[in-house]
């Protein structure tokens, strides 16, 4: 919003903004920002911007600022109306005033410029959310009977999520959150994208946005000790599903969109158990002084053999760090994958 002001503003003074019916800023996200106002003669009192509702904002701290002054006001992340017309008034009312908050000059909708601050509000192209796509996922160990085994996800958005956009993914009906009882996931969750907060809820986990995120953006999540898989081999009948809103606004839903409730590449199936126990097992570690890098040695021995293509999964505590072992991305056609080195003396040419 920009408006030329009519008569001087006195140091000390005040300007008051009100928005129309339908324009509203969101709390938490919306930032108001203001140029054109002189700065106060002490050189210390800072021009300042009150967000007294989610409509209305004052402005303070300002010097003497002359008749003429081209007054600018910026706001973020608003929302618009809901109707769509060619004449919509952004300001519903825009006031100076002096020290002492007596009415210096106001202007309201029904002034004679009126016309001049009106907008066109078009109705939106589409009202129907998307959908996401490119999925892949890990979870590990994906044997049956499984409980709090790791897990990352990867999925594409086709839709921009602003900033405090909620991200919601739902488990295949054959995974269920071993979290669900951990409502602040923020030890056991890290993603690509920038986030505020990471919950849990049922059997899903839920996602705010820190950032914009822009269409096509693909997301990477990794989450400790959250899935626990039941004791079929049977695959999935749903998947991973995304459903995304900002300010309760739907942008994506995977669950509700005809015909695509999942894609294939979501589904889980886990494996079949494996046969064998492990038994003395035995870690040596070297050095074993704090801040030191070290080495670490397995040894242990299990009653069921191995094939070719066989994974052992070796879990640190939570204490250490998120990439053991100096853990690096080796190839650039792996982009997701980190490797660390190391070695094993009965399986041959092992990849860690």
């Amino acid at each position: 919003m920009s408006a030329t002001t009519q008569t001087d503003i006195p140091e000390g003074g005040k300007v008051y903004l009100q928005y129309s019916s339908g324009w509203s800023r969101v709390a938490g996200l919306s930032v108001c920002t203001v140029s054109g106002l002189s700065a106060h003669s002490d050189g210390t009192t800072a021009i300042t911007t009150t967000l007294t509702s989610t409509t209305e904002l004052s402005i303070t701290g300002m010097g003497l600022t002359a008749s003429g002054a081209n007054l600018k006001v910026s706001c973020t992340y608003m929302t618009g109306p809901t109707t769509a017309s060619a004449t919509t008034h952004v300001v519903n009312e825009l006031s100076t005033r002096d020290e002492a908050d007596n009415d210096i000059n106001t202007w309201v909708t029904g002034s004679t410029c009126a016309t001049n601050a009106t907008v066109n509000a078009s109705a939106a192209a589409s009202t129907v959310a998307g959908v996401s796509s490119d999925w892949s996922h890990t979870i590990s160990p994906k044997n049956i009977d499984q409980s709090a085994a790791n897990g990352t996800f990867k999925f594409k958005v086709n839709q921009f999520l602003p900033k405090g956009s909620l991200i919601t993914v739902a488990f295949p009906n054959n995974l269920s959150n071993a979290l669900s009882s951990v409502s602040d996931l923020k030890n056991y969750c890290w993603c690509d994208q920038q986030y505020t907060s990471c919950t849990s809820s049922s059997n899903s986990i839920i996602l705010t946005t820190a950032v914009d995120i822009s269409s096509s953006t693909s997301i990477d999540v990794w989450v400790d000790d959250a899935f626990t898989t039941t004791s079929s081999v049977t695959a999935s009948t749903t998947g991973f599903d995304i459903t995304a809103s900002w300010n309760n606004i739907a942008i994506i839903d995977d669950l509700g969109v005809s015909g695509t409730a999942y894609t294939t590449a979501s589904l889980f199936t886990p494996d079949a158990a494996v046969a064998g126990a492990v038994s003395d097992d035995l870690i040596s570690v070297y050095a074993n002084n704090p801040g030191e890098s070290s080495d670490y040695t397995f040894s242990f021995k299990v009653g069921g053999g191995y094939t070719v293509g066989d994974s052992i999964m070796i879990k640190f505590p939570r204490e250490f760090d998120l990439f053991v072992g100096d853990a690096g991305q080796w190839f650039s056609e792996e982009p997701d994958v980190y490797y660390m080195m190391c070695s094993s003396t009965a399986l041959g040419s092992t990849w860690c």
